[in-house]
C-alpha cells in the first residue's frame, strides 16, 4: 500500500502534466536521445511559445521531479515515478 506523502507526489506531478504545453514539453524532452539536450531557446521554437514561458513551464516540472536542468540546458531526468 502506498503511502500518502507518495499519493501527494503523485497529485502534484498529474496536477504539473495537465497543463498541455508542459505535456508537449515532456514529450519533446522524453524523446531526446541519451546525452542530447535542448536549450530554451530551441524548446521555445518548436513549441511556439516564448522563452520564458518554457522558463517557467520547466520551473513547475523540476518542481515535481520530471524535469532536470544540466549545464544551461533542459534534459530528462529519472522521472516522476522514481521512488514512488
Amino acid at each position: 500500500m502506498s503511502s500518502t506523502p507518495n499519493l501527494d507526489r503523485l497529485v502534484r506531478v498529474y496536477r504539473a502534466l495537465g497543463d498541455g504545453t508542459r505535456l508537449r514539453l515532456v514529450k519533446l524532452l522524453a524523446d531526446l536521445e541519451p546525452g542530447d539536450a535542448r536549450c530554451v531557446n530551441a524548446l521555445a521554437a518548436e513549441l511556439g511559445v516564448s522563452q520564458p514561458a518554457v522558463s517557467q513551464h520547466l520551473s513547475v516540472l523540476r518542481a515535481v521531479y520530471v524535469a532536470a536542468l544540466h549545464d544551461t540546458h533542459a534534459s530528462r531526468a529519472e522521472g516522476p515515478f522514481s521512488g514512488v
